[in-house]
Parts: structure tokens; sequence; C-alpha cells
């Protein structure tokens, strides 16, 4: 069957069976109700296929058939009831949820990857392809199963950092990338981030409707969220016209658009509390006896409504747990109000019992799948309960649920006693409030509560601050659905509290004010209208105004509307579509990558970082390819090496298809007579390997700038341009490779090199912390590469290395873990050395026979050197929005180019890091590593400077070999980017050793932070 047909089943049956129990189809509450549940249901259905790893058109057909017979209402028959129609407000309501559609479209895509949204929409696109929610990276797994059997796949499992500390043990390993963690690195075991039912929806319409459907989920929920607020409004003022304005407020409000306008969470958990808060307000109405004369039928009747309320509002806060993770902290509040129902019996515990179940059901699956997120989630909320396990998930919730009964006993007497409890939750939200207010701090970490002020607006939260006045007021009767109303009006309040701490690292809207929509935004709009209509109320029976109180209240109201509808008229852009055309980039370069192909994603230049996350992930999850990480240019080779040379001979195997997807090296240049910007893609690698170009993409979108204190009101252009490079091994440069076999205490090679090791165990070269290997090498050309290939699971990374008596730093400057490798180098040089001297690790590593390493292979290569044909039939294509906004896109022009940053291993460790930049201070001048040039005329040199403080006789002079190439003159103060004009220049010879200094006689702390420094061969 197809998958619609069953997605239509489960709708129909729903629909039926709320028609059967609960009454008419054809009202706004009854679709509510039915389409939350049927999103609820069908999402929650997808999820547990795929956590089982079994998503697919057939398993979903048949599982969702079988629900549909399940709840399909056999042998029952609706009663008949009179059609109540009324066609103006219908009328009213389909131009009200018009309006709340046309703002909500078109939704904004996420195929880029990055931060949340994009994390959901690669989870769904990964679940459509395999059917599963966790992955397993294949080069990972295989690497994992080789590390200890020869030098090579530690080069690839270095590439992610893996904490075994015992803080992590049974937990996880490390990042794999934005949305995904390594479960267990050395088996590819790579777990999602966040919780399951909202990507399995995303996939689930993929499945039904297409993949382009995917993106019809949040404008969906975000649509309904607005009609079951005008329901909950309907039950609340049944008389009167508040329900309008308070889903109104819902409908305009800028938050609430753009959130439903992306694929993240909280419009589809809205939805389900508002449809939650709707299925116990259905119960309102005069509080009642119960009939004496009444028949037992009609008793029972009347009590399984009531039921089938509560556990409908049950079971849509319990699904709304599968969401968000909010639901698990805020429960404990919602539970001990819903102690406070007068029911006797099996229906008291009936509805709590099921929502307490749900979430614990959603507790223990994330914490058996999602353990990770988790971890870190709690632990930043709760923690040193964040070690909970998934047999401790369970205890303790069965602990929970057996202390809940017990006090449900012994807290009899406090049945019914909900009349105070608007004053409580009322006094509760004005403490939270007051803890954020006395926290608040102009800088971060910020609060999730910060934004509230300029997202929601003075006007409406005024308005709802009177609400509150008029809430903590409220005597409502002892009736079970005054408890669920309030047990439920209890998760605004829970929120409150705990987005009042301040664990943000920033605030930009509108991304982290989606924070406010679920719980907070609706509660705000529902206030509002309270405060108006106390507001009419006070005006018509206490002051003389009665006859004008319509108008008044009308004007104020319209004012409300108002307010939240001027930033569309003020600022039109706050509607941008973001990212629109990056699926089309992502598109074309997967189609020109095979499916078994590894990608190396990322480079050294700008941009590198969203190179691999954001289109690598995207590549990876949303298209099937294998993405590694390009950590810099010495991880590439030993990666490189490992898939296409050492791996196959060890395999037997045919290597893999090999890819480069590198970011610019640099910002792009701007030549002289050159209309067209110039990017740079650095083709250059060392022998045997050669890259083929294959395409270059420069991609433009547009997004909303983020702010702080306002709604985003500005667009911010930005682009990324790549390069794709398909990696063969050339026969033709494989003789500019020379190796020799480390074994037996010789080194086995085309030419002689003496060996004093100072330990030899059985025959292998081991290395001493305190005594130097020393290596003399026969007399050779430069330049090329030097490459120290150690036996598997050296910590190499605390080696020493001294070369021709210089020490060679083996990382990079700059925080965080080292990278844990096999291999050393490429180390450039001009000249081949003579004398290697190696030390080992201090610490004992778990190798009985080399404790502190041992060496196994070392490497002579020829210098760098770039494709012979740099066009090769490769395409260049531009992505641009369809709409410039008055500004002309320009396309670039791709060519060859090598940009000098603080990713270099071999600057000085200790160099003075600005963020991405490295500081050059006067007297303190900084000088990289050999670096090999193709042609050493005409040359263009250009230098990016991110600060600058000089006096106006400061200047920054960069020389190679001692030989100044250019004098340059920044702006004396300068805290933003400024590129150095592009410079033709000559160099001393094909490998030299750059340097920049500052030269000021006028200010002794002048100094600058130097971004890059881009070197750009001449075409040919």
């Amino acid at each position: 069957m197809p998958p619609v047909l069953a997605f239509a089943a489960v709708i129909v049956a729903l629909a039926r069976r709320w028609q059967v129990r609960c009454g008419p189809l054809a009202t706004g509450e009854s679709l509510v109700l039915v389409a939350a549940l049927a999103l609820g249901a069908l999402g929650l259905l997808a999820a547990l296929l795929a956590v089982a790893g079994i998503f697919s058109g057939p398993s979903f057909s048949f599982t969702a058939i079988a629900l549909a017979v399940l709840v399909w209402p056999w042998g029952q028959r609706a009663p008949r009831r009179p059609p109540a129609r009324s066609w103006p407000r219908a009328v009213a309501v389909v131009v009200l949820l018009a309006g709340a559609a046309a703002l909500r479209w078109p939704p904004i895509p996420a195929d880029l990857g990055g931060r949340d949204q994009g994390t959901y929409v690669l989870r769904a696109r990964h679940t459509l392809r395999t059917g599963r929610t966790d992955h397993t990276d294949p080069v990972l797994a295989r690497a994992g199963a080789e590390a200890s059997l020869r030098p090579g796949p530690g080069d690839i499992l270095g590439l992610f950092h893996a904490d075994r500390s015992p803080a992590r043990v049974g937990r996880y390993e490390g990042s794999y990338r934005p949305g995904f963690y390594l479960g267990r690195r050395d088996a590819g075991e790579v777990v999602p981030q966040f919780l399951h039912l909202h990507p399995s929806l995303l996939a689930l319409f993929g499945l039904v409707f297409g993949p382009w459907s995917m993106g019809l989920v949040a404008p969906l929920a975000g649509v309904l969220s607005v009609l079951a607020l005008w329901a909950l409004g309907e039950r609340l003022w049944p008389r009167a016209a508040w329900s309008w304005l308070a889903a109104g407020l819902l409908a305009l409000s800028p938050i609430a658009v753009w959130t439903a306008r992306t694929p993240l969470t909280e419009s589809l958990t809205g939805l389900l509390v508002l449809a939650a808060a709707l299925a116990v307000a259905r119960g309102l109405g005069p509080d009642e006896p119960r009939p004496s004369g009444a028949s037992d039928s009609t008793l029972r009747a009347r009590d399984a409504a009531a039921l089938g309320q509560e556990l409908t509002a049950a079971l849509l806060l319990g699904l709304a747990g599968f969401v968000r993770g909010n639901l698990w902290l805020s429960a404990p509040a919602a539970l001990a109000v819903l102690w406070l129902r007068p029911e006797p019996g099996l229906r008291r515990m009936s509805a709590p019992t099921l929502l307490f179940g749900l979430l614990l059901a959603s507790l223990a699956l994330h914490a058996a799948t999602t353990y990770p997120y988790l971890h870190d989630e709690f632990k930043r909320q709760l923690g040193p309960l964040a070690a909970l396990s998934l047999a401790g998930v369970v205890i303790v919730g069965l602990v929970a649920l057996a202390i809940y009964l017990v006090l449900d006993v012994a807290l009899d007497r406090a049945r019914g006693h909900v009349r105070r409890l608007p004053l409580v939750l009322a006094g509760l939200a004005g403490l939270a409030g007051l803890a954020w207010l006395a926290l608040r701090a102009p800088g971060p970490p910020w609060s999730r509560l910060d934004p509230v002020g300029p997202l929601l607006g003075a006007p409406l939260l005024l308005a709802a601050g009177l609400g509150l006045v008029a809430f903590a007021r409220l005597r409502p009767p002892p009736t079970a659905t005054s408890a669920w109303l309030l047990a439920i009006a209890t998760l605004p309040v829970t929120a409150l509290a705990l987005y009042a701490q301040r664990n943000l690292p920033q605030v930009g809207l509108y991304y982290y004010g989606r924070y406010l929509v679920p719980e907070l935004l609706p509660a705000a709009c529902l206030l509002a209208a309270l405060a108006l209509s106390r507001v009419h109320t006070f005006l018509s029976e206490r002051t003389g105004l009665g006859r004008h109180a319509r108008w008044v209240s009308l004007a104020l109201g319209l004012g409300l509307l108002g307010a939240q509808a001027l930033p569309y008229a003020r600022a039109p852009a706050t509607r941008l579509q973001e990212f629109a055309g990056a699926d089309r980039m992502i598109d074309d370069l997967a189609a020109e990558i095979p499916e078994r192909a590894v990608v190396l994603a990322g480079g050294e230049g700008w941009h590198h970082i969203h190179v691999f996350s954001q289109l690598g992930g995207a590549l990876a999850f949303g298209h099937g390819r294998t993405v590694l990480p390009y950590r810099d240019r010495e991880a590439a080779y030993a990666v490189l090496h490992e898939l296409l040379v050492a791996g196959p001979a060890a395999s037997g195997d045919d290597p893999p298809p090999v890819y480069l997807l590198l970011g610019e090296a640099s910002h792009p240049l701007r030549l002289p007579g050159q209309e067209a910007p110039l990017a740079l893609v650095d083709d250059l690698l060392p022998p045997p390997f050669v890259a083929r170009p294959v395409a270059f993409a420069e991609l433009y979108f547009h997004r909303l700038t983020p702010v702080d204190d306002r709604i985003p009101d500005r667009v911010t252009r930005s682009d990324l341009r790549v390069g794709l490079l398909e990696v063969t091994v050339d026969p033709a440069r494989r003789a500019a490779v020379r190796s020799w076999r480390i074994d037996n205490g010789r080194a086995e090679g085309p030419d002689h090199i003496t060996l004093s090791s100072y330990y030899l165990p059985d025959g292998q070269v081991c290395l001493d912390a305190e005594h130097p290997t020393i290596l003399d090498l026969p007399p050779g050309a430069g330049p090329g590469s030097l490459v120290l290939v150690a036996h598997p699971g050296a910590d190499t990374p605390a080696w020493q290395l001294v070369v021709d008596g210089v020490r060679v730093p083996l990382d990079a400057p700059g925080p965080g873990p080292k990278r844990a490798r096999d291999t050393l180098g490429p180390i450039p040089f001009a000249s081949q050395p003579r004398r290697i001297e190696l030390w080992g690790s201090e610490r004992a590593g778990p190798d009985p026979i080399c404790p502190h390493g041992g060496l196994a292979e070392l490497r002579l290569l020829g210098p760098d050197r770039g494709p012979d044909d740099r066009s090769g039939g490769a395409w260049s294509r531009t992505y641009a929005p369809p709409d410039e906004l008055g500004h002309r896109v320009t396309p670039a022009r791709f060519a060859g180019g090598r940009a000098l940053s603080r990713l270099r291993p071999g600057l000085d460790p200790a160099r003075e890091l600005d963020g991405p930049s490295l500081v050059v201070r006067a007297g303190d001048p900084l000088t990289f590593p050999v670096e090999h040039v193709p042609k050493t005329t005409s040359v263009t040199l250009a230098a990016t400077l991110r600060a600058a403080r000089l006096s106006p006789a400061g200047r920054v002079r960069v020389l190679a070999d001692g030989v100044t190439l250019v004098e340059l003159d920044p702006p004396d103060s300068l805290d933003g980017v400024w590129h150095a004009p592009p410079t033709e220049v000559t160099l001393p010879g094909p490998a030299p050793r750059l340097r920049v200094e500052v030269v000021d006689p006028e200010r002794p702390d002048a100094h600058v932070a130097l971004r890059d420094l881009v070197l750009v061969p001449p075409p040919g």
C-alpha cells in the first residue's frame, strides 16, 4: 500500500473515533485535536520505526494500517447531533488561518546544515534514506578495526578527538559534527543529537509526500497553533470576542512567524501543549453536582466523556515529551497540581499515570539512543543527576511513580483545593521574573528571557502583566477541569524559572528567541486577552463609560494587534526567506561525488569550519557521502596516503574515489583592472598525489542580521566558495617519494641511513624520553618534505623533533587537544636535512615493547605541486538568490593559491593568538615554516589584518629568507578587517621561509593581528 494511503487511513480513523466519541468534526477544536493527535501519533510511530532501523514505505504502511485498525471505533455509531453552524464565524476563522498561513509562507530551508534546524533536516534526510536514526561511519569503523595492526588507520581516527576520561565512560567519546556525537569512535558509532519525534515526522512527510514537503511541518503546526488558541479562547470566553484577540496576537507575532517558517521543534511543541489545554477545556461549564435522578448510563457517559478529555490531554502532553525535553523538567509541578483533582478512584489516577508513563518512556527511549545529548542537557540543568544511565532512568522513574501514588493517597484531604492556585502560580511567575531581572547583566552568559522585550513588545508585555494580576484574582471551582488547566498553566511558570538561568553564549534574534514560543508566548496572548476583558468589564460596570466600553476595548485590542503587525510594515525584510538557493549547490556538488567516495572537507582558509560542518554535513547525511574533516595539510596527506596507498596495499582492495572539498584559501582578492574577484583554492599536494579540479561553486545567500536588542530588520549577504577536487595517485610523481622502512634496527630503503637508537628491543626502533633516536641521512637536493611514521598507538603529539639542530613544532598554536596520529608531517624543507633527532613521549603508553613510542618508517617527498591543467574540464557556477536586493552579484574567478594562517604546524606553539589571527608585535616577528612555491616570479602577495595598533610611522613588512618583499601601511587603529592591496613580487627561491614583522620607531607596543598571508602563483 502506498504510504500516503496509510497516512490518510490513520487520520480518517482518528477523525471517525473523534466523531463517535466526542462530537462533530466541522468545528475548530475538533480539527485541531484530531490534527494534533495525528501529527503526534504518526511522528511517534515514525520515530519508533527509525530507532528500530526499519523506517521505510512498507514498514510504515503496515504499522500505520495496524494503528488505524486499532483506533477505528468498530461497531460504534456517532450519535445524531444537530449541526451548529455559524457561517460568518466560519468565514472569520478561515480568514484568520489564511492570514496566519500567508505570514508563515514560504518556509525557510535548512539544507545547509548548521544549528538546530539544520540538524533536524539532515536527521530527517538521513532517516528517509537509510531508515535509521543512528549512523555508522564506514571509514572510521574500518580504521578502528585496523588501528592496532599497522600505522595509518590511526591518522583517520585522529581526525576526531576521543575523550576517554572517567566522566565520559559509557556516555560518549566526542563530537562528530554539529548535531551528532561519537558514541564509540573506533567503531564508527554515530549517535544523533536531540529527540526523535520531530525529525522523524519530517522524514515521514518526506516519505509520504516527497522530500520537498519536509518544510511544511513547522508552518502547519504554526497555523494549527493559532486555531488551537482561538478554540481555547472560545472555551474560556464563550460569549465574548477575546479569543480572536489572543489568536490574532499569536498569528501576528514576529517570533511565532519566524519559528513556524523554520524546521524547529517549538511550533510542534506549542501545538501539542495548546491542544492538551483545549482537550480539558472542553469540560468547562457550570459547576453542577452529579444529578441524583440521572440514570446509570447517563452518569457513565458523563464520566467517560470527562475521562476521555483527561486522557486526551495526557496523551498530547506525553507526545510533547517526545519532541522537547522541557516537559520532563516541567512535569513534577504539573503532576503535583493534579493531586488536587476531586475525582475518586481510577479516574483520578488514570490520566496522570498515562502522562507519567509516556514521559518516562520518552526519557528511557532517548537515554538509550541519544544519551550524549541528555547527558549534556541534564548536566547543564541538573548537575550531578546527569550521570543517570538507562537503567537508572527506569529505576528512578518507577520509584518516583511509587512515591506519587503514595502521596496521592496521603493527600486525600487536599482534594479540590484549587481556588488559591492562580494566586500561587502568579506569585511564582512573578518571583521567576524578579530572579531574571536580578541576574540580568549586559553581556554573556545570556538568559533565554533576555529577548522577551524586543520580541513580544512593550504593549503585549504590559497587557500580559495586567492579565497576570487578573489571573491571580481568579477563584476557579474545585473541578477536574480546573485542576487540569491549572496543571497545564504550571508549564509557562516552570519555563520562566528555567529560562531565567544565564547559560547562553549569545542571544542573537530570532534564533535564541524561539524558546519563548511553545509556552510563554501563548500564555502572554491569553493573559493579554484576559486583561482586556477585565478592562472592558470595569469600564462597563464601574464607570460612566459603559456606552463606550466596547469602542475603547476595540481600540485597545487593535492597538495590541497593531503593535505586533508593525514590524512587517516598518521592516518587511523581517520575513526574508533566509538561505534560499543553497539546496541547488548541494545537489550539484553531490551529483559529482560517487556514492562510495570519501570526501575531506574543510581546508585551512576562510570558512573551513562551515565547509565541513554545514556543507559537509549536508553531503554526509543529506546525500549519504562519507565526509571526513580536512584539519590541515599534514592530516590531509596522512589520510590520503591511508585511503589511496597504504590501505589498498594492505587489503588488496581497490582504493575508493577520494575528493577534497576545500573552502576558499582567503578572502577574494580584488586585482587591479579586473572586475571579478579572485577566489583561491589551495590545490597543491605532496607527491605522489595530484588534484584534478571537478567543480568550483560560489554561493550567495541572504540572512537576517543577528541583533540582541530589537526585531531583526536588516539583511546580511553571506557567501561561501568551495572547490571540489578529485585526488589520485600520479604514477609520474611516485619517483618523488623515497621511503625507508625501520625494521630490525635498520632503515631499509633506496639509500643508506645511519640509525642510532638508545633502545632497540626485539629489533624495533623504540624512542626514549631522555635519549634521542638519531637518523643521519645521505646528501640530497631540495626542496621537499619529511614524513615520519610511528608505530600504532604512539603518543606522537608528545614527541620532540629536532632537524639539523632546529626544533620543529609538531602542532599549530592554539587551545584544545592535539591531534593523535601515526604520521608526522609532511614537514617542508628547502634543502634535504642531514640529521634527525627524535625523542619519545615522557608518559609511558600501553605498548609493552615501545612504551614511549617507536619509529616505523621515514619518507622524503618532493615539493608540493598543483594540477597540470587547473581548468581540467571543471565547471564553475555562482548560486545567488533571485532577488539581489539592489546589490548586484559579480561571479568570482577561481584560481590556485595558498594562504598561511594560524592553522600551520611548525609555528611557534607559544605564539599569541587573537581568535583566528596571529598577533605580531614590534620586536617579535612571526616566522612561517618553509613553503613550496611552484613559480618564484610574478607571485601575487596579499595579507589580511584583523586588528592594528600603530603610530603613523608604523609599518608591516613581509620578508622571504631575509629579503623584504613588501612594506604595508595599514590603518593606525584597526578593529575590523583590512585587506592589503595585492602586490606582485619575486621570491628568492622555490621554498622560501616567510616572515612578518612590525616596525614602529614611535610606539614600542605596536602590534597587528594577521589573519592570513596569501601567495598566488602566476597562471600557466
